[in-house]
């Protein structure tokens, strides 16, 4: 599972969950990512337990809009070629310091003969969709409430996300905390 950005013409990878677990294990994760980041969009692979993924957000998340992604007949080496003027162009943006960069560049120069393509494939469903150009809007949220403001006013909740505010995404971001769990140990 990735987390994807877009800022200009530059594609931003912002954290990235790998890990070898059952269906659960997975929800869990996916399950986690959402909460914590309010996503515009989950593109998951309709392929493997990507059905299940996609169901079981769908009772929990029901303001995330969740595609179920047809799985593409092509190779992987056929679906990377197409962005390959795009990677090489520098454009696409890796987190500095995050603990799953250095695999996933290796993943990329070992392409196709190394051990693993999972990260190239999650990658490539990215910016297959990065390069349709289509909008992304935040959805609205659906639970009513609000904050106090320092007067001790009532600021509606549906007037702070008109204005864009989501502090908690920022916050995580801004203290460096990861859109997915880390990996346990």
């Amino acid at each position: 599972m990735q987390a994807w950005s877009r800022v200009g013409d530059d594609f931003l990878l912002l954290d990235q969950w790998r890990e070898q677990a059952d269906v659960d294990t997975a929800v869990s994760a996916l399950k986690f990512a959402v909460r914590g980041s309010s996503p515009a969009l989950v593109r998951i692979e309709f392929s493997g337990y990507g059905q299940i993924l996609a169901r079981d957000l769908q009772k929990t998340s029901r303001s995330v809009e969740i595609q179920l992604v047809p799985t593409d007949h092509r190779s992987k080496s056929a679906r990377l070629l197409r962005h390959v003027d795009l990677i090489q162009s520098g454009r696409i943006k890796l987190a500095q310091g995050a603990d799953w960069r250095e695999a996933w560049v290796s993943e990329f120069e070992t392409f196709p003969k190394g051990p693993f393509d999972d990260q190239v494939d999650a990658c490539t469903l990215a910016l297959d969709f990065f390069v349709q150009g289509l909008p992304l809007t935040k959805p609205q949220p659906r639970a009513l409430g609000g904050v106090l403001n320092h007067r001790g006013g009532w600021i509606d909740a549906r007037r702070l996300t008109q204005r864009g505010a989501y502090p908690h995404v920022v916050t995580r971001q801004r203290f460096g905390i990861g859109v997915f769990p880390k990996k346990r140990s």
